[in-house]
């Protein structure tokens, strides 16, 4: 078995043949791939997520997973990212399954490094600082260079909501430095400013919410739906796994002034001081609500 972009491609093609042009004519679609959709260009094999998974599955020995154990590839020791040039190679491909087949490949990694920052968390505190020095202590860093420099071919919301909170937020998390997200917010490209919204996710898990509220007020006005469905998203996910209370405070609190008229909709031009629950799009606000009881949902929505 060869991990190679030909080799990786020709199986999925594989698959995707078998699943007929119907499945690849629905995601294209699903995707919106269309001239002037958001996912413009982006072709499809006809692989579902899972597909794509458990191909990936069967490389596990040959990136260096293992399972219930913990990574590193030994490339990672040389300051690398293993099978760089293939991975690349697939991320340039113009296929979308072939990209989330690498990406899912980085999220592996990460979610191995994850196990071993746990651990050695818990070990600090029980036996202090007995172990040597990790030789993978880097890999999280090159993982999430690699991705960010990657940014462009990390171009359709799945691609980006399977990937970032991994490669993305764990890292920074495991830094307690979330700095970078909030310039990647202000970026002008659309997926930059999802990854920054969505990778906040690692921090809410670990029960910190504060990089999500900063985040989201830089995208506070933003017109297109995807990063306003990303901002309800994650502000749910602050109620839900940080605090209820803490999200209302958010949602109650004022809003920040719009950047510029670039960054506002007709709807949103209001007299400021404003309530983030007044200023914000509906759509991101109805996600953001959506897990509220019913009397705070219908106060906060009422504007």
């Amino acid at each position: 078995m060869q991990f190679s972009v030909a080799e990786i491609k020709a199986r999925l093609q594989a698959v995707g043949q078998a699943n007929g042009a119907e499945k690849r004519m629905v995601l294209q679609s699903f995707f919106k791939t269309a001239p002037g959709q958001y996912g413009q260009g982006d072709l499809f094999l006809g692989v579902s997520v899972p597909q794509v998974r458990a191909l990936l599955k069967e490389y596990r020995d040959v990136l260096g997973v293992q399972r219930g154990g913990f990574l590193c590839h030994e490339a990672f020791s040389r300051g690398g990212i293993p099978y760089r040039e293939t991975l690349q190679g697939l991320l340039d491909e113009p296929y979308h399954e072939c990209r989330l087949f690498a990406l899912l490949a980085l999220v592996q990694w990460s979610q191995q490094l994850e196990k071993r920052w746990n651990r050695d968390r818990v070990l600090l505190l029980e036996k202090g600082p007995t172990r040597p020095a990790d030789a993978s202590k880097d890999a999280g860093e090159i993982l999430y260079r690699f991705y960010m420099e990657n940014a462009a071919r990390v171009n359709n919301w799945d691609l980006v909501d399977l990937t970032a909170p991994s490669v993305v937020g764990s890292y920074l998390l495991r830094q307690g430095n979330p700095a970078d997200l909030l310039s990647y917010a202000r970026s002008p490209h659309l997926w930059t400013q999802r990854i920054a919204m969505v990778s906040t996710f690692a921090f809410l898990k670990a029960g910190d919410a504060g990089p999500t509220y900063a985040v989201a007020d830089l995208l506070l006005y933003h017109p297109h739906d995807l990063i306003q469905k990303a901002v309800g998203w994650m502000l749910r996910e602050a109620g839900k796994r940080v605090s209820e209370d803490g999200e209302i405070a958010y949602l109650s609190g004022e809003a920040p002034v719009p950047a510029g008229k670039g960054e506002s909709c007709d709807s949103l031009q209001r007299k400021h001081p404003a309530r983030r629950y007044e200023v914000m799009p509906r759509t991101m606000l109805r996600y953001a609500v959506e897990r509220l009881n019913p009397e705070d949902r219908k106060r906060l929505f009422s504007c």
